[in-house]
């Protein structure tokens, strides 16, 4: 599994497409979200200490696009959408109790309604790529949080760009399919944070330099 544009990685090493092809395709993704935002004024928001309904109803409530974008963990949601709309929301979800409203530094409105034209152009671009159906590794998909079919991967990598992130219930299926250890490779420890409030039992290592890779194996032995 993967978290967002992780999802191309997971699906790389899971043989879909190879390196070179997989660096090609995360270039021109963000070439076409960055292209899709022009004009934009949009925003993100972590939205903490809430249930997933309210955070839905305060999104509902806001007059303009706003909608739950990233389900990490209980208590835990992130909302996109016109910048305007993701503030007013985050005034909402203050006088709805929420611990804490977080606007996030990024460069775009990423999985929201706005991104709809980027993932059009996706789609055109998907098309003169050639991907192999492979079935050796299993990849949990971001919109489904379910396993990805034997076909139709470049379509739900279309809907992905404009769709939410199902972590929360992703990680769930895994858990629920007995998996125990979990390796976050990459920067940081937030899918670890994540695990943490979904699982507190599972075991998650982190990958992010040579040193932390031979822990991880030797722990892993263990």
């Amino acid at each position: 599994a993967g978290f967002s544009l992780g999802e191309y990685t997971a699906l790389s090493a899971a043989g879909h497409f190879d390196f070179e092809t997989g660096v090609q395709l995360v270039r021109e993704r963000g070439l076409i979200m960055d292209q899709a935002v022009v004009g934009i004024a949009g925003g993100m928001a972590a939205i903490l200490g809430l249930d997933d309904e309210i955070v839905e109803d305060v999104c509902q409530q806001t007059d303009g696009i706003v909608v739950p974008v990233n389900y990490n963990c209980p208590g835990q949601l992130v909302i996109s959408g016109e910048k305007k709309a993701v503030e007013n929301a985050c005034k909402l979800a203050e006088e709805k109790g929420a611990m804490r409203t977080v606007i996030l530094n990024v460069s775009g409105p990423f999985h929201s309604p706005l991104l709809q034209k980027g993932s059009e152009k996706l789609k055109e671009y998907l098309s003169e790529l050639r991907f192999t159906d492979s079935q050796s590794v299993k990849v949990v998909a971001n919109v489904t949080a379910d396993y990805y079919p034997q076909t139709g991967v470049k379509d739900i990598l279309v809907k992905q760009m404009h769709s939410p992130v199902q972590w929360r219930k992703s990680m769930e299926l895994l858990i629920k399919e007995g998996y125990q250890r979990f390796i976050e490779v990459g920067p940081g420890k937030t899918l670890r944070g994540f695990m943490r409030s979904i699982d507190r039992k599972q075991k998650v290592f982190n990958v992010n330099s040579v040193d932390s890779l031979e822990k991880t194996i030797i722990d892993l032995k263990n």
